[in-house]
């Protein structure tokens, strides 16, 4: 692991200050893009990427700029993690524009994302894991939050090169796991350390929840309190989740996570 922290910005207030200790509130983007936040520190997951295959949802243009400007609750934003290079993932240019207007914000990722957006900003606050494929855990220590990343290996032969990480954070005393685009391997997923992790909240793609040993697997080697699907296609029938679980829909909204 590197960590090259070139910034150095305090903020007496933050857009989260007003939340309380126990507070938690998540923000479904779109695809696989999410908002975490708590009274300490404002995460962003995937949020920014312009490719839907056709089939996928992206955010607005206008919610993109409240991204990329800060504008409401994104004005504070302590760590952009992106879960591989693909372009429903992630847009360079898009993360540049950020990144040129958030300078305090710490981009987590591998060095193949890191490596392009180089290309673009010379420095910028980041932190690069590199852990093994389908073999260990790189963690990243904070005051109040902790930032791990496994690589999973991603669908498709054509795509085992590709550095896909799940994306498990301790935020206080709430634990969240982003699977990225993990491939559906059930020897994989038994070797996988995610069982230690205590998990409140998991984020899982839709192919993970419409096998007929989802449930038991996910729950053996998994195990959360509460699941949720994303990445799916439009018009697709929920009906055949077998998974006991929530799929994520309309676009910038938040989760009732009661």
């Amino acid at each position: 692991m590197r960590i090259a922290l070139v910034f150095f910005i305090s903020f007496i207030l933050t857009s989260n200050s007003n939340l309380s200790a126990q507070e938690l509130r998540i923000k479904y983007l779109a695809n696989e893009g999410l908002l975490i936040m708590d009274k300490d520190n404002n995460v962003l997951i995937d949020p920014l990427f312009e490719e839907d295959f056709g089939i996928y949802q992206t955010l607005s243009k206008k919610v993109q700029d409240s991204i990329i400007y800060g504008i409401g609750v994104y004005k504070n934003v302590d760590y952009l993690l992106i879960s591989h290079e693909h372009r429903d993932h992630f847009s360079q240019d898009l993360v540049t524009q950020f990144i040129l207007n958030h300078p305090e914000t710490t981009i987590v990722s591998s060095d193949q994302v890191l490596s392009q957006l180089r290309t673009g900003v010379a420095t910028f606050p980041y932190i690069q894991h590199d852990p093994d494929l389908n073999q260990n855990v790189v963690t990243s220590t904070f005051a109040n939050i902790t930032i791990s990343s496994y690589w999973f290996r991603h669908p498709y032969e054509k795509n085992f090169q590709i550095k896909n990480y799940v994306f498990i954070l301790k935020m206080n005393d709430t634990t969240i796991a982003h699977f990225g685009d993990s491939e559906w391997n059930a020897n994989l997923l038994k070797k996988a350390p995610f069982r230690n992790y205590n998990i409140n909240y998991v984020f899982l793609p839709l192919w993970y929840c419409i096998k007929k040993e989802s449930p038991q697997l996910i729950e053996e080697y998994i195990h959360s309190d509460a699941y949720y699907v994303f990445h799916y296609p439009k018009g697709f029938d929920k009906s055949k989740i077998l998974l006991d679980s929530k799929l994520l829909s309309g676009t910038n909204s938040w989760l009732d996570l009661k």
